[in-house]
């Protein structure tokens, strides 16, 4: 039997092509196939994660900070790019004074989700503690260098009275309080400015007579509740002025104690010396 050559050749190139192999759509599909199941497999694992990250979140509010943080790991091992497991991470280092662990935590959930302004916003705050944290350190440093002359720039107790004693509010606005001392200095010249303007006939009779008997007289032809506004002011005055006096000696103590304490320095600084400088 004689076979063409044109038979010939199609046999030929049907035993060169690769048996099993498709070409066209059916190629298509078969690629197409593991990133379905990528995806719903991610879908699957997204599903499982949910109550996790309610948990943290929860935990993170309650400042269970440990548990929050061992349940963020566990997510991200699960799911690695997890934002909201990132975001809640950050959140717990940063609660823990953890300042680049929670840089690293902001950085990486801002690199995929580059327009969530709430990680954007906890990124800058977390900024603003680093940098408070480097003034403080620095702070520490200069007092641990030398605590005198640290101790010598703190309010004097001495001099906020002093002040106190001249005029009400003075003291509280050397310690820096000036709302505070802008108020008692405000109401004491009111109450006081009341007081005197209905006491001033009874003072300026006595003045001229030096009697008490014609002060009295005086006061006796004022009305009854224009004597008690003009009593109650005076009282009142007096008690702001007396309270002026107290408060601002025992705030600058509590001020100083305070600066002391966040600096870690005691009278001596011989223990911030060491913690430090290794001294």
């Amino acid at each position: 039997m004689t076979i063409s050559p044109g038979v010939c050749c199609v046999c030929q190139a049907d035993e060169q092509a690769p048996r099993g192999v498709n070409s066209g759509p059916i190629t298509q599909d078969m690629a197409e196939k593991p990133k379905h199941h990528d995806d719903l497999d991610r879908r699957r694992r997204l599903d499982q994660i949910q109550p996790l990250l309610t948990t943290a979140r929860r935990e993170l509010r309650l400042v269970q900070l440990d548990q929050a943080l061992r349940r963020c790991e566990q997510i991200l091992q699960a799911v690695p790019d997890s934002v909201e497991a990132l975001e809640i991470k950050g959140d717990v280092h940063r609660a823990r004074g953890e300042h680049d662990a929670a840089r690293r935590s902001f950085t990486r959930a801002m690199e995929l989700a580059p327009t969530n302004r709430r990680i954007q916003e906890k990124y800058a705050l977390l900024s603003i503690d680093m940098d408070e944290t480097q003034r403080l350190e620095a702070r520490q440093k200069d007092a641990a260098a030398d605590p005198e002359k640290f101790l010598k720039e703190l309010q004097k107790p001495l001099w906020s009275c002093v002040l106190s004693c001249i005029l009400p509010g003075i003291g509280q606005i050397y310690n820096e309080e000036y709302p505070k001392g802008a108020f008692l200095l405000g109401a004491f010249l009111l109450t006081f400015y009341a007081a005197y303007s209905s006491l001033w006939p009874a003072l300026q009779e006595f003045m001229k007579t030096a009697s008490f008997t014609s002060a009295f007289g005086a006061l006796q032809r004022m009305g009854l509740w224009e004597l008690m506004w003009a009593f109650f002011s005076l009282i009142l005055s007096g008690a702001l002025w007396a309270y002026s006096i107290v408060d601002a000696p025992v705030v600058t103590l509590r001020e100083n104690r305070a600066r002391i304490a966040e600096l870690g320095l005691d009278d001596e600084g011989q223990r911030l010396k060491k913690e430090v400088l290794g001294e």
